[in-house]
């Protein structure tokens, strides 16, 4: 949340999260971001403290900018401009989350095109 103590810094350490009311994805839905998101944490030696867990990407970022908690997030969602949100990097996170897209053949709607086209230029 833009008012969190820890808003003001220019990059983070998985390390400085110890002890903050963290929002997840959920890990009842096979999400593989709760899996990387606590990967992380374990290795800097954090405890999490989970609050919420969620199943989608907007709801996790509405509960940030509501200030229920602090969440780690793939780059890509900084693209979801919120008031009352940070996006901050995490300085040695180095997880990767392989992402794939499947669409049926005879779509071509500018919306599918343009979402394609990014996720291949991050290949």
């Amino acid at each position: 949340p833009a008012d969190h103590p820890l808003a003001r810094r220019s990059r983070l350490r998985a390390a400085d999260l110890a002890g903050a009311d963290l929002i997840v994805h959920s890990a009842d839905r096979r999400s593989v971001m709760y899996d990387v998101v606590l990967g992380l944490l374990r290795d800097a030696g954090v405890e999490p403290h989970i609050r919420h867990e969620v199943a989608e990407t907007s709801t996790l970022v509405t509960l940030v900018a509501g200030g229920l908690g602090i969440a780690v997030v793939p780059e890509p969602v900084t693209a979801l401009a919120l008031n009352g949100v940070v996006y901050l990097p995490l300085a040695g996170a180095d997880a990767r989350v392989e992402l794939a897209v499947a669409h049926r053949a005879d779509r071509s709607e500018p919306h599918l095109e343009r979402t394609v086209g990014i996720i291949r230029a991050t290949l």
